[in-house]
Order: structure tokens, then C-alpha cells, then sequence
């Protein structure tokens, strides 16, 4: 007897961290989270102060236009955390993607082929279509690939050096 039907399965497209694209190029550096835990799907900037590699989330205005390294990637490595929330936790190696797509958590409508946005006050290194009053700052080297009509699931596209 043949099977004449498809069981329905309803899978999520991807997660904040998830890499986006297989078949394009991507580069991941790896940074070391010296200051706090890093969240899958946030913006990593340079952590100066910390030097050798340390990443963190931004905090400031010119953490993201001049620090920025990246979005803090999943890897199978990660172990669950005790708030049950997927991050990498403080003086860990964190995979860091600087180039190619990659899914993050957005705060509102976007666009996409639209500028990309991250906070640095509340929420740091979340992402958002807009400036939200000066608590976000426009990614260099980052553009939206997909669209979404709110908050939820969008693909990011960077290019960092």
C-alpha cells in the first residue's frame, strides 16, 4: 500500500542565532565574553577594555558605529542556561558571525533591503528598523534580507572586516 498523504509539520523557520544561508560564504570569529553572558541573535562590539579578542554588548553610541564585530551565533556546543534563555555564558568562547546571513529577534516592523538598527540602552543589542528615539544606533555593514509586518524572526546580512 502507498502513502497518499504528508503528515503536517509545522517547524520554525530558524532562531535568533541560527545561520541563515548554507550556501553563501560566511565568516565566524570568536570572541571571548569577559564582561556578561551573550544572548544568541545580538550585536557583539569589540569589548576595549577587555582587549585580546573580548567581545560584549554595546552600551553606547560608538560601540556600534565604531566597535561593531558581529552577531552572537548558536553553535551545538551551547549548553542550556539556568534561566533557560539561549546565551553563551560570562568567560565563554562565543562564536561571533561577521559575515553572511543570520537570523535575529527585531522589535518591530522591517523592511527588507533596510538599514539596520541596534540598541544600546535597554534591550542592548537588540535590533530595530529605527533610531527609536536615540536608543539605537544604524549597523555599519548590515542590511535586513527579509521583512516582517512586527516584532518577530527577520535575516540580517552582514559584512564586517
Amino acid at each position: 500500500m502507498s502513502q497518499t498523504t504528508a503528515p503536517q509539520i509545522n517547524m520554525d523557520r530558524g532562531f535568533a542565532g541560527a545561520f541563515a544561508d548554507s550556501h553563501n560564504p560566511k565568516d565566524v570569529a570568536t570572541g571571548k565574553a569577559v564582561k556578561e553572558a551573550m544572548p544568541l541573535g545580538r550585536l557583539a562590539v569589540i569589548d576595549a577594555a577587555n582587549g585580546d579578542g573580548a567581545v560584549m554588548l554595546p552600551t553606547a553610541t560608538g560601540d556600534i558605529t565604531n566597535l561593531t564585530r558581529g552577531v552572537v551565533a548558536h553553535s551545538h556546543a551551547l549548553e542550556s542556561s539556568a534561566s533557560g534563555d539561549p546565551q553563551w555564558p560570562q568567560n565563554s568562547a562565543v562564536p561571533v558571525l561577521t559575515k553572511g546571513r543570520i537570523y535575529v529577534e527585531v522589535e518591530d516592523a522591517v523592511a527588507e533591503g533596510g538599514e539596520v538598527f541596534a540598541r544600546h540602552t535597554a534591550d542592548f543589542g537588540k535590533f530595530r528598523s529605527d533610531v527609536d528615539g536615540g536608543n539605537a544606533t544604524l549597523v555599519p555593514g548590515a542590511v535586513f534580507r527579509s521583512s516582517t509586518t512586527g516584532a518577530g524572526l527577520a535575516v540580517v546580512e552582514f559584512n564586517q572586516p
